[in-house]
């Protein structure tokens, strides 16, 4: 991170879906105009300090927060409402941490909950898999940019996938994310922390793409 706390790097950057669906380049979804429009919401009443979309153009900033037990009950998930039962995301995230344990990524929240990031283990970030409480480390990647994919086909079952480095890594896992009567279920994004008073680091979503699968 810059002296002026700006972010800076040097990796070959993944590229996102080529080309976009129309209504994922909508300002909202892009974070073009500083703003966060009203199909985003935040899991709990949000604070300023939690986020900026202001840093650089096109690019939202989650600040971590102390992170819950359980990431059903964590506060600061921005969320919105999947556009169809089966759908595409992925987001371009530029992940530079402070603190151990420090994580950021894609989240699922429905009757299922599952969330596919990036976290720092001390020394290297980690992909992480989250599927309700349970967490499974993927594996380590070399940059700290990484492109991440969630699926969800019609009849539920979702895929993950990770692009760093010019490297593709299409994670074995699946999840058969649970019907349930009048349940929406929603994505976006979520940046944690385990230390409180540490000094923490920040995340960059670059583009939020989102379409019909």
């Amino acid at each position: 991170m810059g002296g002026n706390g700006s972010a800076v790097g040097h990796e070959p950057k993944p590229v996102l879906l080529s080309p976009p669906a129309a209504h994922g380049r909508s300002p909202e979804n892009e974070f073009q105009d500083g703003k966060l429009h009203p199909p985003w919401r935040w899991s709990a009443k949000h604070r300023a300090e939690w986020f900026s979309p202001t840093v650089h153009p096109g690019v939202l900033r989650l600040y971590p927060q102390i992170a819950n037990p359980s990431l059903k009950k964590q506060p600061n998930l921005l969320l919105r409402k999947a556009p169809s039962r089966g759908f595409v995301v992925e987001t371009l995230l530029e992940f530079y941490p402070c603190q151990w344990s420090e994580e950021a990524g894609l989240v699922l929240m429905g009757r299922t909950c599952a969330a596919l990031a990036l976290r720092h283990d001390g020394l290297r970030n980690m992909v992480v898999l989250r599927i309700n409480d349970a967490i499974k480390v993927i594996g380590p990647v070399s940059a700290h940019t990484a492109k991440l994919q969630m699926q969800m086909t019609n009849d539920g079952m979702c895929s993950f996938e990770v692009g760093t480095a010019g490297r593709t890594l299409a994670i074995p896992d699946h999840l058969q994310a649970a019907k349930g009567r009048g349940i929406v279920t929603r994505i976006g994004l979520y940046s944690i922390k385990r230390l409180e008073h540490s000094f923490s680091g920040c995340a960059d979503f670059a583009g939020f793409k989102l379409r019909d699968r």
